[in-house]
């Protein structure tokens, strides 16, 4: 009886629980990192292809449009009005506005 008690349970962890143990973390990265890294990626493309003229939001809550964008350089400066320019980082842009779509009058 003692025998048959220690042969059951060897101490270690079975393979039904490792199977668990894997897809927890499986279900983590595709429900978390992944979409996480693919935002990341977004952004990271959505201020490198910054030129002057668009119009974007800032982190907080200033409009403007960029006044200077070079590649490489992490400082922008973006023109608030006619006679207003401030140097912001990149990393202070919130979004690139898109230009809303003109509606034809009939």
């Amino acid at each position: 009886m003692l025998n048959t008690i220690f042969l059951q349970s060897p101490g270690g962890i079975d393979g039904s629980l490792w199977i668990g143990i894997i897809l927890i973390f499986a279900i983590m990265y595709f429900l978390m990192i992944r979409p996480q890294a693919k935002k990341e990626k977004e952004r990271k493309e959505m201020l490198g292809n910054l030129k002057k003229g668009d119009k974007i939001l800032l982190n907080a809550g200033i409009y403007g449009t960029v006044a200077n964008a070079k590649d490489g350089e992490e400082v922008v400066s973006i023109a608030i009005s006619s006679d207003a320019k401030i140097k912001v980082n990149r990393s202070s842009i919130a979004q690139v506005l898109l230009p809303k779509p003109k509606e034809d009058k009939k």
